[in-house]
């Protein structure tokens, strides 16, 4: 089903997206900061999601209301006015009705999907690189229109997005914030519609790209032909997660498990509140603390759910022969401490802190470096070295622990796994 050409999307990053802007100019000038249009003048996106792709996606996958949904003109489409339910052993499922669904985008309805990158292996691939070089979450939502009829009202998003527009073209008007950093809706002040004119009105033609800083309102128009865009957002990061972390810190501190004095207690408030003032003060002014906030995200981050079935249910994890790649399981930097004076390396993820002796500290900067090999390529540059027997156990513990993923090469899977794996190959 999925072609040969998803392929050259496996080296994408943020630059091929602004491309021909320059990332230093990008993040000088934009990031964050005020709306880009870039115009490319042929179909650059052409093969992050081919509309045979979402044909087939509508067919085979099971998409569950919200993450499918039909909206025209600002008001969502009755759900079931295109899925049926469909009892299943002890439950019901919703399942589409492809004429009924059809028949309100004929009538100009927007087709949205979101986290569409978990759907098509190519799309996947190009929003890991996008992690990597942004160090956020990224989310990718799939808008598509064939008539005029706008999908969202003027609305501004509480994170940055970019628009891919993959193919037709679509009116776009982009208006300048009314409240700064906004937050989640409702969470923050309620902003102002603009009232001006906007920043920016025009056309995104097929291979156009539009950045959008959070707080930036925007409005999208279908021209009355096929249109399909990507949005891809960015969870945004702000001085409110790095509260939760403090607190988290300060957790294991007695003071902050114990009862607050009653309300009649002066003295005992007084004591208290100095004493709780010294603790936060104390925890806010490390040093390291935002050392510790990022590192904390990346041993939270969640992992590539690549599987490695059959073999990686098996005891020995791993196949008997070389055909197999593995990959880092995490978009993130590995969390990796060395302890000179214990001679150990600890690398963090999910939450926990795994242990290795220090000699395998330069595989693992070369796993963070190249991010995918072939198991083979690994061999041949390390066995002299550790010995295949030796490698083989680290790697199935990394495998096991969900540092790495594992893809055997047979699968059809792996066609994707990443140029960076034919030049090592």
């Amino acid at each position: 089903m999925y072609t040969q050409k998803g392929k050259q999307l496996m080296g994408w990053g943020l630059s091929e997206i602004i491309s021909p802007l320059e990332l230093s100019e990008f993040f000088t000038l934009y990031y964050r900061q005020k709306f880009l249009r870039i115009e490319n003048g042929y179909p650059k996106f052409a093969e992050l999601m081919p509309w045979s792709v979402l044909n087939h996606i509508l067919r085979h996958h099971r998409i569950d209301p919200p993450q499918l949904a039909l909206i025209k003109d600002g008001i969502p489409v009755p759900v079931e006015s295109y899925t049926k339910p469909v009892p299943e052993r002890n439950t019901t499922i919703l399942r589409l009705r492809i004429p009924e669904l059809v028949n309100h985008l004929r009538e100009g309805a927007t087709l949205i999907v979101d986290k569409v990158q978990y759907m098509y292996p190519p799309l996947g691939k190009f929003t890991e690189q996008l992690e990597r070089a942004l160090g956020t979450e990224i989310g990718v939502n799939l808008y598509a229109g064939w008539r005029s009829s706008r999908g969202f009202n003027l609305h501004y998003d509480d994170h940055d997005v970019f628009i891919l527009q993959v193919a037709g073209k679509k009116e776009w008007s982009v208006y300048s914030p009314t409240v700064k950093y906004p937050l989640a809706h409702g969470a923050s002040q309620e902003a102002v519609k603009p009232t001006g004119d906007p920043a920016w009105k025009g056309t995104l033609n097929t291979g156009d790209v539009l950045y959008i800083p959070r707080g930036w309102w925007h409005v999208a128009v279908p021209c009355d032909e096929p249109t399909l865009h990507l949005t891809v957002g960015l969870v945004t990061l702000t001085g409110l997660d790095l509260v939760r972390l403090v607190l988290e810190k300060v957790a294991c501190e007695e003071l902050m498990r114990q009862d607050i004095p009653h309300v009649n207690d002066t003295a005992g408030q007084e004591t208290f509140l100095a004493m709780f003032r010294e603790t936060m003060s104390r925890a806010i002014m490390e040093r390291d603390l935002l050392n510790d906030f990022y590192r904390h995200l990346n041993t939270m981050a969640d992992l590539t759910p690549a599987v490695g079935l059959p073999w990686s249910a098996t005891p020995d994890i791993l196949p008997p022969s070389h055909s197999y790649v593995v990959c880092l399981a995490s978009t993130r930097p590995l969390d990796i401490r060395h302890q000179p004076e214990s001679g150990v390396v600890e690398v963090g993820v999910r939450g926990r802190i795994l242990s290795f002796n220090e000699a395998t500290l330069p595989l693992l900067k070369f796993l963070e470096e190249t991010q995918g090999v072939a198991a083979s390529v690994f061999y041949e540059k390390f066995g002299a070295s550790y010995g295949h027997e030796e490698l083989r156990v680290f790697l199935t513990d990394l495998v096991k622990h969900g540092i790495l993923s594992l893809t055997l090469t047979e699968d059809k899977d792996s066609e994707y796994i990443g140029e960076e794996v034919k030049v090592l190959a």
